[in-house]
């Protein structure tokens, strides 16, 4: 009887490091995570920003991006929202992107909600010598606790996904003539 007390005592003592270490590890649970990424696409910003905008190329190079539905009417402009449907396994996330701001082939800055979390995500394009520079940054806020407790295993599988697909968009637009760069916009 006495390893069966050790035993849990000694299980006990491990859950116990296990979340002490997840909650220093997310300094205190704030569950704030930061994505940073940088693409050179060979294409002019022009070619580059309709793959931003359009609901039809997103789903080309977003992992599990299935469905987006305009929830606003005017088209692309500040204040327009979406509501986006992302799929990743047996996981389904609903989400509303609303645009915070943008610049037409220069920036497009955008609120993303989520019972989950909240991303602020900016995509921003440098031109120069018809390339050009796509810096995509986000912050994200992790709403429940448990996923704020997470949030140090969180942000960097985040990171391998938003490479991933931003490698993914550079390569469909430098795939991609001008003649078939028709803009049908989510927003």
């Amino acid at each position: 009887m006495k390893w069966l007390k050790k035993l849990f005592i000694s299980l006990l003592a491990l859950l116990v490091l296990a979340f002490a270490a997840l909650y220093f590890f997310s300094r205190g649970a704030r569950g704030i995570g930061v994505n940073e990424v940088i693409v050179q696409i060979n294409r002019p910003a022009s070619q580059v920003y309709p793959w931003l905008v359009e609901s039809v190329k997103l789903k080309q190079w977003i992992g599990g991006f299935t469905e987006s539905v305009a929830l606003t009417e005017g088209g692309l402009r500040i204040g327009a929202k979406s509501g986006e449907i992302y799929v990743t396994g047996n996981d389904t996330t609903d989400m509303v992107s609303e645009v915070i701001n943008f610049r037409k082939n220069e920036f497009l800055f955008l609120l993303i909600t989520s019972a989950a979390f909240d991303v602020d995500a900016r995509y921003m394009l440098s031109e120069s010598a018809g390339t050009t520079k796509l810096h995509y940054f986000a912050t994200t806020q992790y709403k429940p606790f448990a996923a704020r407790l997470f949030e140090p295993l969180a942000t960097p599988a985040a990171q391998k996904k938003i490479e991933h697909d931003l490698n993914s968009l550079k390569a469909l637009v430098e795939a991609e003539t001008v003649e078939s760069n028709s803009m049908q916009q989510i927003f």
